[in-house]
């Protein structure tokens, strides 16, 4: 399994697809060689799992829940339990809502781009 994830510029306000982070010499987007500023960027992982109009789904994406009639929840990384899971504006959890929910729910926008989802 390779790895992916796109990164959130927090200088230049972009996002910063997969390929413009580690596989160009010279990046046009970020200017960098072959380092990559982490302090710069918010890496956002890929969960091997697709919306369910077959988008790619990251951290920090948010999804309109197909559980919860379309509650906005945020895409996270839980250390603890060592999976994905789906979180809503108040930060909860629901376990029920794993990885699995986002294959049945539409990415809607991330927390970047799109950070009033979640305040509805």
């Amino acid at each position: 399994m390779i790895l992916e994830c796109r990164a959130w510029d927090k200088e230049k306000q972009v996002m910063i697809e997969w390929s413009d982070i580690f596989f160009s010499d010279m990046s046009p987007v970020t200017g960098w060689g072959e380092g990559v500023d982490y302090e710069r960027v918010d890496l956002m992982f890929h969960t091997t799992k697709k919306d369910i109009n077959g988008k790619k789904a990251y951290t920090g994406d948010i999804i309109a829940s197909n559980t919860y009639d379309g509650q906005p929840m945020e895409i996270k990384w839980d250390d603890k339990q060592t999976g994905f899971y789906c979180h809503d504006s108040n930060n909860n959890e629901d376990d029920h809502l794993n990885a699995m929910e986002i294959e049945v729910s539409e990415i809607i926008g991330n927390i970047y781009e799109n950070p009033e989802l979640l305040t509805r």
